[in-house]
């Protein structure tokens, strides 16, 4: 299939007389499978360095490790293998 094959089946797909959002539908769809497989492909959180200061005022660097995916902290001391808040599949195998 060539690629104007490709855009003229996903064009026409879903289409529905009298109804002009039927690509819009499509798409929407599309981009919600893609968005959902992305997250199952297993990646490596990114670790961040954070000053904290602690109940006796000393001020320590921290190192946080994030998701990939939303950028939130991911559980202190517990390799979780996906991230609690968007559900992204973490890879600890080099930080580990």
């Amino acid at each position: 299939m060539t690629p104007e094959e490709a855009i003229e089946v996903l064009n026409n797909f879903f289409i529905v007389p009298g109804r002009a959002n039927g690509k819009t539908m499509l798409r929407r769809a599309l981009d919600t499978a893609f968005a959902t497989l992305e997250k199952q492909i297993p990646k490596e959180p990114t670790v961040e360095i954070h000053d904290y200061c602690g109940e006796d005022y000393v001020t320590r660097k921290v190192a946080h490790e994030m998701c990939p995916g939303c950028h939130r902290v991911l559980s202190f001391g517990c390799a979780m293998s996906w991230c609690m808040y968007c559900g992204q599949k973490i890879d600890w195998s080099k930080l580990r």
